[in-house]
């Protein structure tokens, strides 16, 4: 399920138990690069890349800056270090069975 919240987009997976992605798409408002992230081990994780294959306005190919397992670090941009607000896309872990709160 993809639902809209302000400018990025939630996906939720069944796995695991807090409110942190589990995986997301960022982009630099500063040099336009754009970077994936995990947190933790998951499989789901892959999905967002297909997210990004079809919106080529948004994260352009010679762009990707590649994909970081350091949740603590994930919103800094790896071209020039500018943290990026909030995730583009985002796929969500699960609470008791309902979709984690993103804000």
């Amino acid at each position: 399920m993809l639902t809209m919240i302000d400018e990025m987009e939630t996906a939720v997976s069944p796995n695991g138990s807090s409110n942190e992605p589990a995986a997301a798409l960022w982009v630099c408002d500063a040099c336009q690069v754009w970077w994936g992230s995990q947190n933790g081990p998951n499989r789901e994780a892959r999905h967002l890349l297909r997210l990004a294959e079809p919106n080529t306005t948004l994260f352009k190919w010679e762009d990707y800056r590649g994909w970081r397992e350091q949740t603590a670090t994930a919103h800094l941009c790896p071209e020039c270090g500018h943290q990026a607000a909030h995730p583009r896309f985002s796929l969500m872990k699960q609470v008791n069975g309902r979709a984690a709160k993103t804000r």
